[in-house]
């Protein structure tokens, strides 16, 4: 008689136990504005640069550079290293286009960011160059999850 009520218990502390993981791992994230500018040069031709605004959320305690890809994309970051306020990686893309992009980022003390990225790629068999800055700064909290 005392297995079926163990069973029940038993069963309620793992739940418990596992929602305590799952909320452990949501925190508090920084919500940054962030203003881009997109330049893309090809074989002798401009594009006019193109300037777009848009909230990210990262961790609360350093900025994130993952947050700045695309959605939908497949991209990933590489040799991610922090000296100072200073950031730079690596990200490489296969789909929409393949693209390789290096970047680098200032943190500021106020919990803003500045910095760009340089990508190559190739479009109709040419090849063209994209230079992306940013400029960010924080606008208030947010639910953020770490990518992975």
């Amino acid at each position: 008689m005392k297995l079926p009520i163990l069973l029940p218990f038993g069963a309620g502390l793992v739940l418990v136990a596992v929602c305590a993981t799952c909320f452990a791992q949501k925190m508090d994230g920084k919500l940054i504005e962030v203003s881009q500018t997109v330049t893309i040069q090809m074989q002798s031709m401009a594009v006019p640069p193109q300037t777009m605004s848009r909230k990210i959320c990262t961790a609360p305690d350093k900025f994130d550079p993952q947050a700045l890809l695309q959605e939908g994309s497949d991209c990933s970051i590489s040799d991610y290293r922090e000296n100072g306020s200073t950031i730079t990686f690596h990200v490489a893309c296969t789909s929409p286009h393949l693209v390789a992009a290096e970047g680098v980022l200032h943190r500021h003390a106020d919990g803003g960011i500045d910095g760009s990225m340089h990508a190559a790629m190739t479009a109709v068999g040419r090849p063209v160059a994209v230079e992306t800055t940013y400029q960010g700064r924080p606008v208030g909290s947010c639910d953020y999850k770490p990518a992975g």
